[in-house]
């Protein structure tokens, strides 16, 4: 094997380990977006993974709910609900992207891409 080679094949093993080494901190890394001057929170993962929600009563109020509608109300149920709901289709999209991608690359395995 020439050196050319067996210096590109170093290189890929080292992106390849860089790679793993990004994927694992994404698994940990969370990030917060925010709406309604900050009455409603979600958190994902590096990964897109729901792993929290948070819908506090002014938000519930700015959708015309009533006090009385607001304190008979089981928010943390529904807030599990729609990060149920968003995992779901987050999911979903993944299966959706692979096959696609499969397709694209005409059953090609290229790391990066599925």
């Amino acid at each position: 094997m020439s050196n050319n080679m067996q210096d590109m094949l170093k290189q890929a093993q080292v992106l390849q380990k860089k790679m793993e080494e990004v994927q694992k901190r994404l698994d940990t890394t969370e990030i917060t977006g925010y709406s309604a001057g900050g009455s409603i929170s979600i958190t994902l993962t590096g990964k897109m993974n729901g792993r929290d929600l948070c819908i506090n009563e002014d938000a519930l109020k700015a959708c015309g709910l009533s006090e009385d509608a607001i304190a008979g109300m089981k928010v943390s149920i529904l807030e599990d609900l729609i990060l149920a709901a968003f995992n779901d289709a987050r999911t979903k999209v993944e299966t959706h992207v692979q096959a696609e991608m499969q397709t694209a690359t005409g059953g090609l395995n290229l790391p990066g891409l599925t």
